[in-house]
């Protein structure tokens, strides 16, 4: 699967194994997951692409935001709260 910025993607492996995360950026081989809380878009994490699983599930404000340059972390925890809520009513 295509690995785009906005897509939503859960942890596979290390400490944070199993955390939902959107991208932000990706490159080559890495990718930069932000959660607005403890990784911040100030800070993102830098995570190889084979410990990520991707989410069927994109963000177009997120990826609106991005391309603004105006991305806050309220509004990435506000769309991973919308999803987790949305999956829990499925």
């Amino acid at each position: 699967m295509n690995i785009e910025i906005g897509m939503l993607a859960i942890s596979k492996s290390g400490h944070d194994k199993g955390s939902l995360y959107v991208i932000i950026k990706a490159d080559e081989e890495y990718v930069y997951l932000v959660d607005g809380k403890l990784k911040t878009i100030d800070k993102p994490k830098k995570k190889n692409k084979k410990h990520i699983q991707i989410v069927n599930y994109k963000s177009e404000e997120i990826i609106m935001n991005i391309n603004n340059g105006t991305l806050i972390n309220e509004t990435v925890k506000r769309c991973l709260k919308l999803y987790c809520c949305r999956e829990q009513d499925a």
